[in-house]
């Protein structure tokens, strides 16, 4: 008995302090070889979707003294990274494909459209990891959502926030339409095109599932 009771007194030894913490793994950032493929692939069609429609005449069309919507078909291509590979694909692949792009089109460095097209990669891949596929009604709203957050934020940083605020170039009322026509010429091209790429990207990421399972 005395054994078995001197046993049972035997204190617990105490948890280290941060040992629990340990188990806690810091999401890295480290970029593969295919991963990095991607990247350049993705930057090279937003340069060349960038160049093309630079040069078209028509550069915005007025709605009325306040609002213009602008032709950008290649701002689809940082949202679409960042909805299907995270957000640091969506911003590398915002950046370095504007950048591309703008000097292709011989407009020069344009700092304002850089932070656009980075803020949407970025803001697009709060959406990774809730996009699974895109097929399903409820895949296709979490898509248009996250698009759509992506265009208000970027807008929102780019014209209201730095040019606006910041930069001073317009009045805080002209600045504010600016924004708005910004978003909404953002995300009428993400919803009208932002579909048929998830729709690949969904059958290709079926059929790689299909095919590791056998």
């Amino acid at each position: 008995m005395s054994r078995r009771a001197g046993r049972a007194r035997q204190p617990v030894a105490a948890e280290k302090p941060g040992a629990g913490a340990a188990r806690w793994r810091r999401p890295g950032v480290a970029v593969t070889v295919r991963q990095a493929s991607v990247y350049v692939a993705a930057s090279l069609i937003y340069a060349a979707i960038r160049f093309l429609f630079a040069g078209l005449p028509i550069d915005a069309v007025p709605i009325n003294a306040h609002l213009a919507l602008s032709v950008q078909p290649e701002i689809v291509v940082p949202v679409f990274m960042g909805l299907t590979a995270g957000p640091l694909a969506g911003l590398l692949v915002g950046l370095s494909g504007r950048f591309l792009g703008d000097l292709l089109a011989g407009l020069g460095v344009d700092g304002f459209g850089l932070m656009l097209s980075a803020v949407l990669g970025l803001a697009a891949g709060l959406g990774y990891g809730r996009l699974t596929g895109y097929r399903t009604l409820v895949q296709v709203l979490i898509a248009f959502a996250f698009g759509l957050l992506a265009c208000a934020a970027a807008s929102l940083v780019s014209v209201l926030l730095l040019q606006t605020i910041i930069w001073r170039q317009f009045s805080l009322v002209d600045g504010f339409y600016r924004a708005l026509s910004q978003f909404l010429s953002s995300g009428i091209m993400v919803v009208l095109l932002i579909s048929t790429p998830l729709w690949v990207w969904g059958r290709t990421r079926r059929q790689e599932a299909g095919g590791s399972k056998q």
